[in-house]
C-alpha cells in the first residue's frame, strides 16, 4: 500500500470485518493559559446580559478570545500550535482545518465566518441577534473541542478475512512528530505502512486525522456504525 487512495480501497472493503483490539490512552497536556475559554465564554454572557451598546461590543470581542484561545489549546493538545504559528495561519485556516477534521460542517463555519466578519471588520454596533447566534457557534465549537481533546491516541482492530483469515489495523498519533501512522496485516505478506507529518501535508493529515476519529468512534461503538463511518470519510458503502 503506496498512497492515501490504496487505503481508502483497504477501508472500504475491509472495515465491516473490523473487530475493536486494542486502544492507546488520550494525550494528558496541561495548557499554560491564565483564563480559559469557558471563562471568556462566561465574560461575553455578562456583557450581553447588559445589552448597551459598550457591551455588544465587550462581547463580540470576548468570544473571540473564546474561540482563540480553545483552538490553541486544542492545538497544544496534539502539538500543532507551534507549527501553525510558525507558518502564521490565520483564524479562517484554523477553522477549516477544524471543519476538515470532523468536528464541524462546512455550512455551519461559513455561517461562522459571515456573522465574525460582519461584525469584527465593521466600526458598528453589532445587532443582538447576530451575536446571540456567534455566542451559540462559539460556545458549540468550544464544547466539541473540549471532548476532542480527550479522544484516544490510536485504536487497534482485528480484522477477520474469508481468504487471508486474521488481518489487523492499527493507527496512532505521534505527538512529537505530529505525525498520524496507520499500519496494517503486521503478521502478513500483504503488511503496510502509511504516515503523514502535518509539516509535509495538511490536507492529507486533516484527513487522517479525521480517519484516527472515526475510527476511535467506531472503536467506541464496538463495531457497530460501519455504514456510518464510511459516510463520515466521504468513502462508498460497500455491503457484504
Amino acid at each position: 500500500m503506496k498512497n492515501i487512495e490504496e487505503f481508502k480501497n483497504f477501508l472500504k472493503e475491509n472495515i465491516h470485518n473490523f473487530e475493536p483490539s486494542g486502544k492507546e490512552n488520550p494525550f494528558s497536556i496541561n495548557t499554560v493559559f491564565e483564563v480559559t475559554p469557558r471563562e471568556y465564554l462566561r465574560f461575553a454572557e455578562d456583557e450581553l446580559n447588559r445589552n448597551t451598546p459598550v457591551s455588544l461590543i465587550n462581547c463580540v470581542s470576548h468570544l473571540k478570545r473564546a474561540l482563540d484561545c480553545q483552538l490553541d489549546t486544542f492545538f497544544e493538545v496534539y502539538n500543532l500550535r507551534d507549527l501553525f504559528k510558525k507558518r502564521n495561519v490565520k483564524i479562517e485556516k484554523k477553522l477549516q482545518f477544524i471543519g476538515a477534521i470532523g468536528f464541524f460542517n462546512s455550512r455551519s463555519l461559513i455561517r461562522l465566518n459571515n456573522i465574525r466578519n460582519k461584525m469584527e471588520h465593521h466600526y458598528s454596533i453589532p445587532d443582538i441577534q447576530d451575536i446571540e447566534v456567534y455566542f451559540d457557534l462559539i460556545t458549540a465549537i468550544v464544547q466539541l473541542l473540549e471532548l476532542g481533546t480527550f479522544d484516544a491516541a490510536g485504536c487497534d482492530f482485528d480484522c477477520y478475512e474469508v481468504e487471508s483469515g486474521v488481518a489487523d489495523l492499527k493507527i496512532k498519533y505521534i505527538r512529537e512528530e505530529c505525525e498520524i501512522v496507520v499500519l496494517g496485516n503486521q503478521n502478513s505478506l500483504k503488511e503496510f505502512q502509511l504516515s503523514i507529518k502535518a509539516s509535509d501535508n495538511i490536507e492529507d493529515f486533516a484527513y487522517f486525522f479525521r480517519v484516527l476519529r472515526q475510527l476511535n468512534l467506531l472503536w467506541d461503538k464496538q463495531g457497530d456504525g460501519y455504514d456510518y463511518t464510511l459516510r463520515e470519510l466521504g468513502l462508498t458503502i460497500k455491503h457484504t
